[in-house]
């Protein structure tokens, strides 16, 4: 099964390991043969990989950017600006994380390694298992009715 795997075109590889629930899943696939060990502990692959881990809601390190909704969006650039070497003018408002020069090793290594970090990172699991709920709800309603007493009881 394996040499099927290690078969797949580099771009169905990069779509995979990008939508893996998390990063300890992604060590795991990089431990499962020496290629894949050589193509995803690479610095460059892995930067990229981070890079769309962190750019869509879906993935699994969505919850390090900054929400507009509590705004920290403008405090968040400025402090993630300091990670970049040489700051683009050109980037404008948008988020440093979006750069493709900003260093996410590190930076995701510093936010596992911060307190308040991975209590967002916890907060986002629970948002992430709320919206399960919401929408289950949305489709189909309760399935049981939990809020009316039931005639039984007076």
């Amino acid at each position: 099964m394996l040499g099927q795997l290690s078969q797949l075109p580099p771009e169905c590889l990069v779509e995979a390991s990008t939508c893996l629930p998390d990063l300890r899943s992604y060590l795991a696939l990089a431990q499962t043969s020496k290629s894949f060990f050589n193509l995803l502990s690479d610095s460059n692959y892995f930067q990229y990989i981070l890079r769309e881990m962190a750019s869509d809601p879906s993935r699994c390190l969505y919850w390090i950017r900054p929400v507009s909704a509590l705004g920290e969006v403008g405090k968040a650039n400025k402090a993630l600006s300091t990670w970049i070497s040489e700051p683009s003018s050109s980037l404008g408002s948008t988020c440093p994380l979006d750069n493709p020069d900003f260093p996410y090793v590190p930076f995701i290594r510093a936010c596992y390694g911060s307190d308040s970090m991975r209590n967002r990172q916890r907060l986002w699991g629970q948002v992430k298992q709320f919206e399960v709920v919401w929408r289950d709800y949305r489709a189909h309603g309760w399935r049981v009715d939990r809020f009316i007493a039931s005639a039984s009881v007076v």
